[in-house]
């Protein structure tokens, strides 16, 4: 595909109908092309660098006419000749996503569309000089000399859609470019403003003679640039060298909710869709997963029933909150309390609220993106409750270590289930005097039943796990329930 754009493109430029390049190759990025976008005619360059640099010795419609020769030859894209580019296209200020009708879109909010400027020799010269962060530059500007250019390349919203691609093969075809040519004889501020367009469908052309509609011109002095660029700190430009290939520091970022744009995202929920279609005859031809995986996956039977699973118990009986104090008693049986303590804030919509930490999912449902629900999924949020986590402990207890299962189901607990080690630690320290180990049979208490737990508490309260739950009577010390 990308031999054919590269034919294509050559074609075109062949017949004359584009200069360089001006076919997409990107399915993110519009104004990414498949050539270097670089000088055509370095001899027309050199003739036209005297000229395009004095704007005010000839007439607005000449000027333009020269200039129009000067950029659409990409001059200014000269690299070898000493002009500087941005790191990569960057944005000038946040860009939202917003969910409607069933579809992700988004706007920009930033004084231009995402930008790549390139400065010439002079104007990278002045920057070094004068424009350093680190505290090195003089405490009053010295006058941006003339004849120094910035050519602003604007791309469409995100920044991120196209800043991963190399500045070489992108042209700004959909947004056109800003450009700032000082010469300080031909206005009180010193520069020379335009706006300019690649190619006759851009909407750009020279402003003399007028047309009917009298429009406000594309290029000049004192244009309606000033209004921005009069609150810069000197110079009337806001350049910075952090933004600039080669020099230290990152350019700034602002919030960009683009993660809808990614074509492996937007695949998702066709994806999905696919894997749940797909049944055990069918599983052995599944690319998604190496072969021999699935040889042996399906010689052991596959997946068992539902009805032969051992499940865990539910969640609802992971609850543990601060306790009252007692008067005078420091409250060592709340130095641990579980995450549906802290949902209520960190969770979207745990309170029917934040619904702004929220994104529709491939199948039309809401994820939950906040705190609580990206960690209650990840392999931390999941590690006390992990089947292989416990299979292996099994394999460890039942096989290997069937004498020291004691100390290595606590171990293990001490990180997969380290809030209700730690806790029932402190609890039994508080009255026998030292930290009783957790085992394997307290995870699965079940701590409102009827039926008293026959392993870890005999008698009316189930599950010295949860006896905090329960009265001192019901917990009897002979139990090993803490108080």
């Amino acid at each position: 595909m990308a031999n054919r754009k590269r034919l294509i493109a050559a074609l075109a430029v062949g017949f004359g109908l584009i200069s360089n390049l001006a076919v997409n190759a990107s399915p993110t990025c519009p104004d990414e092309q498949a050539t270097e976008q670089k000088p055509t005619d370095v001899a027309l360059c050199e003739r036209l660098e005297p000229i395009v640099r004095r704007p005010s010795a000839l007439p607005l419609n000449e000027y333009e006419a020269k200039f129009n020769e000067y950029i659409g030859a990409m001059c200014h894209r000269n690299e070898a000749g000493g002009w500087k580019v941005d790191k990569r296209v960057r944005d000038t200020g946040p860009w939202i996503g917003t969910y409607a009708n069933g579809k992700w879109t988004g706007q920009g909010f930033g004084t231009h569309a995402p930008v790549l400027i390139w400065y010439s020799p002079e104007m990278y010269a002045w920057l070094k000089a004068n424009r350093q962060d680190d505290g090195t530059a003089p405490a009053t500007a010295a006058a941006v000399p003339d004849g120094a250019m910035m050519i602003k390349e604007m791309y469409p919203y995100p920044a991120a859609a196209c800043a991963g691609i190399d500045v070489k093969y992108l042209l700004p075809l959909s947004q056109a470019s800003a450009v700032m040519v000082r010469d300080a004889q031909g206005s009180h501020d010193g520069w020379f403003w335009g706006w300019y367009g690649w190619g006759p469908n851009s909407g750009w052309s020279v402003d003399w003679p007028a047309k009917p509609n009298s429009p406000y011109p594309n290029m000049g002095f004192g244009q309606y640039c000033t209004n921005c660029h009069a609150s810069a700190k000197d110079n009337s430009t806001f350049a910075s060298l952090k933004n600039i290939k080669g020099e230290p520091g990152d350019p700034l970022v602002f919030l960009s909710q683009n993660f809808f744009l990614d074509p492996s995202w937007q695949s998702l929920q066709m994806r999905i869709q696919n894997a749940a279609a797909k049944d055990a005859a069918s599983a052995g031809n599944d690319p998604d997963y190496d072969p021999t995986f699935l040889k042996i996956f399906w010689s052991l039977g596959g997946p068992p029933l539902r009805n032969q699973i051992v499940p865990m118990q539910p969640e609802t009986y992971d609850s543990v909150w601060p306790k009252a104090p007692k008067p005078g008693v420091p409250n060592a049986a709340s130095q641990f309390v579980t995450s549906d303590q802290c949902l209520g804030c960190h969770s979207a919509g745990g309170t029917g609220l934040q619904f702004d930490m929220t994104q529709p999912g491939p199948d039309g449902k809401l994820i939950n993106i906040s705190p609580y629900g990206t960690w209650r999924g990840s392999p931390m949020g999941l590690a006390g409750r992990d089947p292989i986590f416990f299979a292996q402990l099994a394999s460890e207890t039942d096989t290997f270590h069937k004498g020291e299962a004691a100390t290595i189901q606590n171990t293990c607990l001490g990180c997969h289930g380290i809030l209700g080690q730690r806790q029932y630690g402190i609890d039994t320290a508080a009255k026998t005097g030292s930290c009783a180990p957790l085992s394997r049979d307290m995870v699965d208490a079940i701590p409102y039943s009827a039926t008293p737990d026959p392993v870890t508490a005999p008698g009316p309260c189930p599950g010295c796990i949860r006896c905090l739950m329960c009265s001192a009577e019901a917990c009897p010390a002979a139990a090993g329930c803490p108080a």
